[in-house]
């Protein structure tokens, strides 16, 4: 069975372009296209393993997603070839999942892939028991956690060194 939809986020029309390797993160994929991409640009980015560019079109996911949204994180990886079989094994997922930024204690900057905004924590339970079999055993049990304030999320308050 298929996991209940996501709390609804802003509508766009797709773009016919997709982006090319190595787009700065800063950039849109294509002229008219919103900050968060269609699914075919974000699963072109994950596909060449573009993590600046994946990252930027997951915050803005993020963004639109509507306050106090929880989510599912599947993984956390360090390596952006990790954005490869995440490409492989999201297909139908892909509008759903979105790549956000991991920060280590220790400073160094990873990735993490979470699924979906939902609503309420109830959602977002009963789309972790309907999650996509093939993501299930890739990435184990899913963590549901506020989308707004993620584990490995950059400090806010981020001062100088000896003043945080």
């Amino acid at each position: 069975p298929a996991a209940p939809a996501p709390a609804a986020r802003s509508a766009s029309t797709p773009a016919a372009g997709t982006p090319a390797a190595g787009t700065p993160a800063a950039g849109t994929p294509a002229a008219g296209t919103p900050a968060a991409g269609t699914p075919a640009h974000r699963l072109e980015a994950w596909r060449t393993a573009n993590l600046p560019l994946s990252l930027a079109m997951g915050e803005a996911q993020r963004a639109d997603a509507r306050a106090g949204s929880w989510t599912l994180r599947l993984v956390v990886s360090g390596s952006a070839d990790g954005l490869r079989s995440l490409a492989k094994l999201a297909q139908a997922e892909v509008p759903d999942l979105m790549v956000l930024p991991y920060v280590r204690r220790d400073g160094f900057r990873w990735w993490q892939a979470c699924y979906g905004a939902f609503p309420s924590r109830a959602e977002a339970l009963k789309a972790a028991a309907a999650l996509e079999p093939g993501l299930r055993r890739a990435f184990g049990e899913p963590l549901l956690l506020k989308l707004d304030r993620l584990p490995g999320d950059t400090p806010r308050n981020e001062g100088p060194p000896g003043k945080r």
